[in-house]
Formats: C-alpha cells, sequence, structure tokens
C-alpha cells in the first residue's frame, strides 16, 4: 500500500471535496512518448492507495504480464476516521487511509510497450468500472474499437 515515508502533519483540515479542475492537468503536456499509452481522467476527484494498487495489479493481469506500468501519481493526502461507536470529542481520530488529488486530465497510469488495441480496451472498461472517475486513454497511435 502506497503511503509517505514522512510528513510534517499527520492530520489535515478537511477541505470540501468540491470538483476539482486544473489547467495544468488539462493541457496535453508529454502525452506523445514513444511507445506509451496513458490513462488520463476525465474528471475530478480522489483516488485511494488501494485502489491505485488494486488498478496496476488488474492491468498486469488483462495485459498477461506484457509491458511495463506505471502509477504517476502517489497519495500525499490522510484522510482520518474516528472509530464506530466512539461519543463526540477527544480529539480527531487517527489516520486510517491515503487519498491522492485526481485533476481533470491527469496522467494515473502509464503504459509501455503495448499495442494490442483490444487489450488496452478490455483494461479502460475495467478500470473505469473499479474507480470512481471516468477515465480516458491518451497515445501517439490510433486505437481501433472492434
Amino acid at each position: 500500500m502506497l503511503k509517505p515515508k514522512k510528513i510534517k502533519f499527520k492530520k489535515l483540515q478537511n477541505k470540501k471535496t468540491k470538483k476539482l479542475f486544473s489547467y495544468q492537468f488539462s493541457k496535453e503536456i508529454n502525452f506523445f512518448i514513444q511507445r506509451s499509452v496513458f490513462l488520463v481522467s476525465k474528471e475530478s476527484g480522489f483516488l485511494t492507495s488501494k485502489q491505485l494498487e488494486i488498478g496496476k495489479k488488474l492491468i498486469q493481469k488483462l495485459l498477461n504480464k506484457k509491458g511495463k506500468t506505471f502509477i504517476k501519481v502517489f497519495p500525499h493526502t490522510p484522510i482520518s476516521r474516528k472509530p464506530i461507536g466512539s461519543r463526540i470529542g477527544k480529539g480527531k481520530g487517527a489516520v486510517s487511509f491515503w487519498v491522492s488529488k485526481i485533476y481533470f486530465g491527469q496522467q494515473i497510469y502509464e503504459i509501455k510497450d503495448v499495442f494490442d488495441s483490444n487489450s488496452l480496451i478490455k483494461v479502460k472498461t475495467n478500470l473505469s468500472k473499479k474507480f470512481p472517475i471516468k477515465l480516458e486513454l491518451k497515445t501517439n497511435f490510433k486505437i481501433k474499437n472492434n
């Protein structure tokens, strides 16, 4: 499971989970690297470290361990929860999981050395079922739907 080794503050203040939009990530920066396919977010939201790991394992399983898979985001934000049945007060709860903030157009996964269009489309559909955000494939070659 992904989490930072060392942070300055263990718990962060709660912020409103509004739909985030960043022009920095919406530009097509560096998408056309040779022989690589990017899974890009179509909307903004949060992804937990467990979801990122499950996604990587699913990609490797669907591609039959061909090519290489890289996670391009890292969970930096801690989310704290109080235990069920505890009363109000007595401080903030312990950190229960880590989250990465995903912006519109941000690269989530990079897949190298895979050119089979059917398997890439399978990866996209299966990951979009698992994730709370919509995904899109970005490549420098055309992917045909059969």
